[in-house]
């Protein structure tokens, strides 16, 4: 009997990781974190974390910090430790909450609102630059493409098939 000397196929296939869609866009976000945590670190002595609060506070408006986590994409763990620091640099304030005084309630204080002012034309500008490599149509799509993503990856906890 003569043995076939073609190749079998590998049974476990190959990854190709710079090409396996979640770590390239874990490299883009990386990459594109580094250049707005540059600035506010450079600019305001702040680490992204506080930065993403200061903003979503700055947005919504007073929070309960389970919210702030929520509306952040950051464990509780992280945004306690980052509130601690912004209010220590009276950037925010931690009060009982109205309507349910078993939780707390975080807002900005006036500091946290300059520095806001400050910081989000800065950001834009960074996005703007980022953004310049796309033409119009191709930042709708992208746009539409993550609004997509973000939909369908949101609470999914995907199961093996």
């Amino acid at each position: 009997m003569v043995q076939d000397t073609e190749k079998l196929p590998d049974p476990v296939a190959k990854l190709q990781l710079d090409t396996f869609l979640p770590f390239e866009l874990a490299v883009i976000a990386n990459r594109i974190s580094q250049m707005i945590g540059n600035l506010i670190t450079l600019s305001f002595q702040l680490q992204v974390p506080d930065w993403r609060i200061l903003v979503t506070l700055d947005r919504y408006g007073p929070l309960p910090p389970n919210e702030v986590a929520d509306k952040t994409a950051m464990d509780k763990a992280r945004v306690s430790r980052a509130q601690r620091r912004l209010c220590d640099l009276k950037l925010i304030a931690i009060a009982d909450d109205p309507e349910d005084g078993r939780r707390k309630v975080l807002s900005l204080e006036t500091l946290g609102h300059e520095v806001c002012r400050q910081i989000i034309p800065q950001a834009l500008d960074k996005e703007t630059q980022l953004l310049e490599c796309l033409s119009a149509a191709e930042e709708v799509a992208l746009r539409a493409i993550l609004a997509k993503l973000h939909a369908h990856t949101e609470g999914v906890v995907f199961e093996d098939t």
